[in-house]
């Protein structure tokens, strides 16, 4: 059965696999970038993930209840935030590194 996302060539199908620009690996290159719907889904479960995980964290903490316009805002704004970041590529050790100089300024 011929695999999708390979060329035909002479004799069967071609086992070449794309170089990925960011690792410089062979076998782990994608169709380029996201999609742009597959970009709205991850930067969308990412905001709320994360914003359910922060609003869960500060009621354990502090025992007190967060409104719920706070947590629609906090969603909205950190959508608007990853949106941008979420069609590209980032080698893993500058998202580490990103994760903590970024919860370094938040704490």
């Amino acid at each position: 059965m011929p695999t999708a996302g390979r060329p035909p060539v002479a004799g069967g199908w071609s086992t070449t696999v794309p170089r990925d620009d960011v690792t410089g690996h062979e076998g782990r290159a994608g169709a380029g970038r996201a999609s742009h719907t597959g970009a709205w889904v991850r930067a969308g479960l990412f905001a709320v993930l994360g914003t359910v995980l922060a609003t869960f964290g500060h009621h354990a903490v502090a025992a007190t209840t967060v409104s719920w316009r706070l947590v629609g805002a906090s969603v909205a704004v950190q959508f608007a935030t990853v949106w941008p970041l979420a069609r590209r590529r980032c080698p893993a050790a500058a998202t580490v590194a990103f994760t903590l100089v970024t919860q370094g300024a938040l704490h």
